[in-house]
């Protein structure tokens, strides 16, 4: 699995969300900025931490929020980084700890020992995944991507606007 880095170079509107690396927009979701919709999976590549974990229980991969939030933890034994221990957890999926689909526990993470709700998920291929919800705050992304959004359609009248005024001269 390689690093989860989603680039946001698109333009969100009423009813869709159309990312430069769509065909097609993406239908309507659930989560509402003013009269603007943004699709609540494309809020999770944004806003969750993902961490992934290898046969040998060291970090195999993490995505970028992960990264900017705990420090670059790749290579690293899962056990000492994510729970500062020196053996392996008992609760760990790798052998028969997690019950169900997914264990949710609280882990302290990073240099400042935020708590994140984690998500500890086993993979069909062995691995463990995990997933940290909302590692940034959804609201405050909803309103950074809400003033993008008006700022890219300022500036896009103002094009518009030059566009016209240069096609008047040439006429």
């Amino acid at each position: 699995m390689t690093d989860l880095h989603i680039p946001y170079s698109g333009h969100f509107s009423a009813g869709t969300t159309q990312c430069a690396y769509d065909e097609e927009p993406w239908p309507a979701a659930d989560v509402q900025v003013s009269e603007h919709t943004v699709d609540s999976e494309f809020l999770d590549a944004l806003c969750n931490g993902v961490i992934i974990v290898g046969d040998d229980l060291k970090i195999a991969s993490q995505n970028y929020i992960s990264r900017v939030n705990m420090g670059d933890l790749r290579g690293q034994d899962c056990f000492r980084v994510l729970e500062n221990r020196d053996s392996p957890c008992e609760h760990c999926p790798k052998f028969g700890g997690s019950g169900g689909d997914f264990e949710t526990s609280m882990r302290c993470a990073g240099a400042s020992c935020t708590l994140y709700e984690v998500r500890i998920y086993q993979s069909e291929d062995g691995s463990i995944a995990e997933v940290y919800p909302n590692m940034i705050d959804r609201d405050a992304l909803l309103k950074d991507l809400h003033a993008y959004d008006e700022e890219m359609q300022l500036l896009q009248t103002v094009v518009e606007n030059v566009r016209t005024a240069i096609m008047d001269n040439e006429v």
